[in-house]
């Protein structure tokens, strides 16, 4: 097993077939390692190529004179030779060893130059031989996964400063923007400007800008013209160079506004004119009797922008109004809005609209245009919460206004709407709500809404359900008493506007904080909605209202049960827990989504009622014999502390009532006096100082997260604390006006810090008891917390409420359909069609 050495440096081992099943993949590392040579040694030689084709097809030379022309040319032409003799220089051809070199690389153990080797000792043993077959098999097997390598072309380091990208850039816009062929450029670099100019006479050039917001390219003018009819947007700009033209050359254009323009000689041999297309006409220029150029160009006029109504304002059930709007530019719109004006002979000038409205400044709505794709042609959506606005609810004017790039400005016409106002379903809210817009209109209704406010405030018992809207209309009251005294009544009235609105806001949505409360006002709302005819789009957000405020409840539901099981173990084994799966309510939602998009309004408010009654029969609070915990006592010591200091707030009231002359009937007996109200206030003040202090402890290091809200609790106190501490000042220096505004702002501070201390306590409990089983493992009942009995598989089992299945209602809609449908043929006997219509007013 000997072989010789080739004249490449590998030995030549007959009949290798591993190795020459490596011959084509060696060839093509061979031509791979020469490209990347040939790159390498010949980048700068391309480089000053494409320059120097660049700069001839250009016609950067033209403008030199002799000596620096041919200079230019001859520095090129150099820099070529030396940079293709470097390149000579540099590059050698691979050799095969070179290619295996490179394979063997990218594979352990060098397997194909292992290939070439032959056995130096042992030939004669056969042991041996078996070996170097074993050795030469495994070595073969390792080769065999031999790939060509790619070439490596990347040169960043021989150019640094990106030269190559420099000159292939500058080569592809000769390509693009040379204006004759190579040969003909060379000729012109070689031949003198002057002998040029006597040749070929003055040159030419011409280019179209269009205003930049069109997003058109610019054209070179000098290769168009003649019959050509060239279109351009309105306001482009025409810029016209003529070089080595005579003194006779002039320009003739019929595009521009006001004067012609004229060349101009801003330097030696170069005349130029720059003018703006403002309407279609021809350019032409001349020397002499030469016709140097000529251009016919029509305008393409810039059109004002349109903006109009796509859907007349529609009130959410927040009471912000929702519109939709179109707009149309044919390079699209920059900027839209809207205004709103008072459409004062459209209002009903009835009780506290009888008077002239002072002036206000039309209400300026900004409008939204698309973030992509221009704002061409588009319909976009705003939603706007104008529903606080004095002119809420009224009849006003709205007119939608727009700008293109070119300043062109357009307006719609006025649309006739009623401004969205928010919908108030509670009376009393209604009614301060009216109030405030009167005292907003005019100013002198002031004493009028002075009087009716007095008389929604007379017997607050049974009409205000919040203790703070009262006080907030009672200190609204007596701010727009102290500022008419003083002749400064427009000063406060924005004031007092806002404390209205808040006390109206806090009337209708209740106490929020409890998810029964939201429940029910939820049911309500939706109720009403579809006695009054509301529409779709209300009915389904009040719809979404009351899905939110049914899980809510549920899942305080839950809460509450886990409590109660923490505080008492004992008594939560022996009696029965909530189970019950939400898939039954979830239904009842759907089944009356559904009846309300039919229009079955009577069988939809029939089952929101069922499900009224079902929903009352959970009980969030503990059960009877269950005894309180610690955290449950002392959130019962702070509901008594805010009653007490409720009642105590209405006292002060009643002797702010008192000492102005007002509240009191004949024969009703004096309320305590401010010294005996500020001893209370004092009482008060100590109890809940050492409510404070009974809280248990903050939380250890590293639980800092978990100790905010009893933080927070402890700083919530301390401030309602405060504020106690000033009331009791205000009513020992004879001051319960001061007195009940502190008095509010401490149960404020008081119901802060008791949803922080709740807070606190769902925190621990949830610490406290994480392994806490699920609803079905906590069960031993056999009915659901609505009081329905429950199958073997603790679905409901049925009962007195009877949800129609989804048969009944496909039955139902085929029924409804098959009636229009008869009742659309009008050759039916007059008695069958009203038959058939007395029918489907009761589907």
């Amino acid at each position: 097993m000997t072989g010789e050495r080739d004249g490449r440096g590998l030995r030549a081992t007959p009949a290798r077939p591993g190795l020459q099943s490596l011959d084509r993949t060696i060839a093509r590392t061979l031509w791979s390692m020469t490209l990347e040579r040939a790159v390498a040694a010949f980048w700068p030689v391309w480089t000053l190529g494409f320059f120097a084709f660049a700069v001839v097809r250009l016609g950067l030379l033209a403008p030199l004179p002799d000596e620096a022309r041919l200079a230019v040319l001859a520095l090129l032409a150099l820099a070529l030779v030396v940079a293709l003799v470097r390149g000579i220089g540099r590059f050698h051809l691979p050799s095969r060893i070179e290619a295996v070199v490179r394979l063997d690389r990218d594979l352990p153990g060098a397997p194909i130059t292992a290939l070439s080797d032959s056995q130096a000792t042992g030939r004669d043993d056969p042991g041996a031989r078996a070996v170097w077959a074993a050795h030469m098999r495994r070595v073969a097997a390792l080769a065999a996964r031999a790939r060509a390598a790619w070439p490596d072309l990347r040169i960043s380091a021989r150019d640094p400063y990106g030269l190559r990208f420099a000159a292939f850039s500058l080569f592809a816009a000769a390509l693009v923007f040379g204006r004759s062929s190579i040969g003909e450029q060379v000729d012109t670099a070689l031949t003198a400007p002057a002998q040029a100019s006597i040749e070929q006479g003055p040159l030419l050039e011409a280019w179209a800008s269009p205003p930049a917001y069109t997003g058109k390219p610019t054209l070179y003018l000098t290769e168009l013209g003649g019959d050509q009819v060239i279109e351009l947007p309105q306001g482009s700009s025409l810029m016209l160079r003529l070089y080595s033209g005579s003194e006779e050359a002039r320009l003739e254009e019929a595009v521009s506004e006001g004067d012609p323009a004229e060349l101009a000689s801003p330097g030696p041999g170069i005349r130029q004119a720059e003018f703006t297309v403002e309407r279609s006409g021809t350019v032409a220029v001349r020397d002499g009797d030469r016709l140097l150029g000529q251009w016919r160009f029509a305008m393409i006029p810039d059109t004002a922008p349109r903006v109009s109504m796509a859907r007349a304002p529609e009130p959410t059930v927040s009471g912000a109004g929702k519109f939709s709007y179109t707009g149309q530019d044919d390079y699209g719109i920059t900027a839209a809005w809207a205004t709103v004006t008072l459409d004062l002979d459209a209002v009903d000038r009835r009780y506290g609209l009888k008077r002239d409205p002072e002036p206000r400044p039309p209400i300026e709505i900004d409008l939204p245009l698309p973030l992509t794709g221009g704002a061409r042609d588009f319909t976009e959506t705003q939603v706007v919460d104008l529903s606080d606005h004095p002119w809420a609810g009224l009849p006003v004017r709205l007119v939608l206004h727009a700008h293109d790039a070119a300043e062109q400005a357009a307006q719609s016409e006025a649309y006739a709407v009623i401004l969205p106002a928010r919908r108030f379903f509670e009376p009393l809210a209604r009614a301060i709500v009216e109030q405030r817009r009167d005292l907003l209109w005019n100013v002198e209704n002031a004493p009028r809404v002075m009087r009716l406010l007095h008389a929604i405030t007379y017997r607050p018992e049974g009409v205000f359900r919040s203790h703070t809207a009262y006080l907030m209309v009672r200190t609204a009251l007596r701010r727009m008493g102290y500022a008419a005294e003083a002749g400064r009544l427009p000063a406060v009235r924005d004031e007092v506007a806002a404390l209205l609105w808040h006390a109206a806001l806090m009337i209708e949505e209740g106490d929020l904080s409890s998810a029964l409360e939201r429940l029910r006002r939820a049911q309500d709302r939706l109720s009403k909605a579809m006695r009054e005819g509301a529409s779709d789009e209300e009915l389904a957000q009040l719809m979404d209202e009351l899905r939110r405020a049914m899980q809510d409840y549920l899942e305080e539901l839950a809460r509450q049960a886990l409590k109660n099981m923490e505080e008492n173990p004992d008594s939560a084994q022996n009696q029965p827990q909530p189970n019950m799966s939400t898939q039954d309510l979830q239904q009842m939602l759907d089944q009356l989504r559904e009846l309300m998009q039919q229009g079955r309004m009577a069988e939809a408010e029939q089952l929101l009622q069922q499900l009224r009654q079902m929903m009352e029969n959970l009980q969030m609070t503990m059960r009877p014999g269950q005894q309180p915990g610690q955290g449950q006592q002392m959130m019962e010591g702070l509901q008594n502390l805010m009653r007490e200091q409720q009642e105590l707030g209405d006292r002060t009231f009643q002797e702010l009532q008192r000492q102005f002359g007002q509240g009191e009937d004949p024969g009703q007996t004096p309320g305590p006096g401010s010294e005996e109200l500020s001893r209370r206030q004092e009482a008060l003040r100590q109890l809940l100082d050492e409510f404070r202090r009974g809280l248990p402890p903050g939380p250890g290091p590293g639980t800092e997260q978990d100790g905010q809200p009893l933080d927070d609790a402890r700083r919530a106190l301390e401030d309602a604390e405060r504020n106690m501490g000033d009331a009791r000042d205000s009513l020992r220096r004879d001051n319960p006006g001061a007195a009940v505004d502190d008095q509010a702002e401490a149960l404020d501070n008081l119901r802060e810090g008791m949803r922080s201390l709740s807070e606190a306590q769902r925190q621990a409990q949830m610490q406290n008891g994480p392994n806490a089983g699920t609803a079905e493992e906590l069960s031993g009942q056999r009915s659901d917390p609505l009081g329905r009995p429950l199958g073997n598989d603790g679905r409901i089992d049925g009962g007195d409420v009877k949800i129609p299945g989804t048969e009944a209602f496909k039955r139902s809609r085929e029924l409804r359909e098959e009636l229009l449908r008869r009742s659309g043929e009008q050759d039916r006997p007059k008695i069958e069609l009203d038959y058939l219509r007395r029918l489907l007013e009761r589907f």
